[in-house]
């Protein structure tokens, strides 16, 4: 009985111990939340982060992070008529914009941000790069084998192309990074395809930023829009060591010689490919949203006028 009694004691103890440590818990928890609260209303009053904590912020991040903290500081002093954004909170806003106009009106509360018309103006003007979908680099290696499957020419086609174990130094190689979605065969893109390919993408979003419509680039009419950007933007920088087969062999004036017909094809191929893609995700999205009895009801015309 007495060891039973002294059991309870110590279980009770314990329990006292365990009351304690609970109340000190949540008041150390209380002056947590106070604490921040307070912190967020003084910024919120301040409405800007200050020099030192920009100069700490600074020295621990770049880029895109310093351009956004040094716009904030600038907005201070100016009105939203006459606030001037840099180049790169330009791109940011832009690409942001592109990819989910929800996730962008979300950060205009609390960032100095344009209106999504005034992006839309600046899409045809300013130089952006939003970048590559994973899925999509994955399928540069089937673009370049179905160049070269097309391709008649012999020197046209080796231009395509580089194969992996021909490559010195693949750790410094721009299309290095490639063997690691898709290298099957040892086929891996060339520098010169590669850039076109990023040209393509960049230069496209741009344009369907300007459409309002996220498939325009179905259009035949924006395709050879798109193709004649491309080919203004990089014709002088790829296939430089073809110039003269290129010369060698444009027998007709009126016609393209094979750079042209090149990077055409691949802006073509790459544009349908990406399409592609996009209606696969509308059409998930689709089903998702719809019935499972549905599915079979799904085609083109559901597609292009997204219901």
């Amino acid at each position: 009985m007495q060891l039973l009694k002294g059991r309870i004691a110590s279980l009770d103890k314990s329990i006292e111990e365990c009351r304690r440590e609970n109340k000190n818990l949540k008041e150390k928890l209380r002056r947590r939340d106070t604490k921040c609260q307070s912190i967020m209303e003084k910024m919120k009053a301040e409405k800007v982060v200050s020099r030192e904590q920009a100069n700490i912020l600074a020295s621990n991040f770049g880029g895109e992070t310093i351009a956004l903290i040094e716009n904030e500081l600038k907005s201070k002093n100016t009105t939203p008529s006459t606030h001037r954004y840099s180049d790169a909170v330009k791109s940011f806003a832009v690409t942001v914009n592109f990819y989910s106009s929800q996730a962008y009106n979300y950060l205009r509360k609390f960032l100095h941000l344009p209106s999504s018309s005034t992006i839309r103006r600046w899409a045809s003007t300013i130089y952006c790069e939003p970048g590559f979908l994973p899925d999509v680099i994955d399928k540069l290696g089937h673009i370049c084998r179905k160049m070269v499957q097309r391709s008649k020419c012999g020197k046209c086609c080796s231009s395509l192309y580089t194969l992996a174990k021909d490559l010195p130094d693949i750790e410094n190689k721009i299309t290095a990074g490639l063997v690691n979605h898709k290298n099957r065969g040892g086929l891996l893109a060339s520098n010169d395809f590669f850039l076109i390919v990023k040209a393509t993408d960049s230069l496209m979003k741009r344009m369907q930023l300007a459409e309002k419509d996220p498939l325009a680039a179905q259009n035949k009419a924006f395709i050879l829009r798109l193709q004649s950007a491309v080919i203004a933007e990089v014709r002088s920088k790829v296939f430089s060591e073809l110039d003269s087969h290129f010369t060698e062999s444009h027998y007709f004036p009126d016609s393209d010689d094979h750079g042209v017909q090149i990077i055409k094809a691949i802006v073509g191929t790459y544009t349908r490919m990406l399409m592609k893609h996009h209606a696969g995700v509308i059409n998930e999205r689709f089903v998702q949203e719809n019935r499972p009895s549905l599915r079979h009801h799904l085609n083109k015309t559901i597609l292009i006028l997204h219901r």
